[in-house]
């Protein structure tokens, strides 16, 4: 794949970002893209039970709320503190989500159709 290609995809997909987040702007655009509010809602908040879980507490259940808002509920042991959870769930959870996202476009670009 050529340069070009990935140029061409790069304003395609910052087109699409750009008119989603008018869109959301919009009474219609918010019902349109709620699946998408649930679904980052989701991620969000599993980016605090997953590493509460690592941590030693035990996740209780996550909450989603109708307008798009959620809890993570988890119940931690009296020696582990908030402070480590929160760090690890929005430091680190976000550093790998990143590093996966890199390293499949990684993969994508250096594949070559045979």
């Amino acid at each position: 794949m050529d340069e070009s290609f990935f140029g061409s995809t790069q304003r395609l997909l910052l087109g699409i970002a750009f008119a989603s987040l008018l869109l959301w702007q919009t009474s219609f655009g918010r019902i349109l893209l709620h699946p998408f509010t649930i679904l980052a809602t989701w991620f969000h908040e599993m980016g605090h039970g997953i590493p509460a879980m690592l941590s030693g507490s035990r996740f209780e259940r996550l909450l989603i709320y109708p307008d798009g808002s959620g809890v993570a509920l988890s119940l931690r042991p009296r020696r582990a503190s908030r402070l480590t959870e929160a760090m690890i769930g929005a430091v680190i959870s976000a550093a790998i989500v990143g590093l996966l996202w890199w390293s499949f476009t990684v993969a994508f670009r250096t594949s070559r159709a045979a």
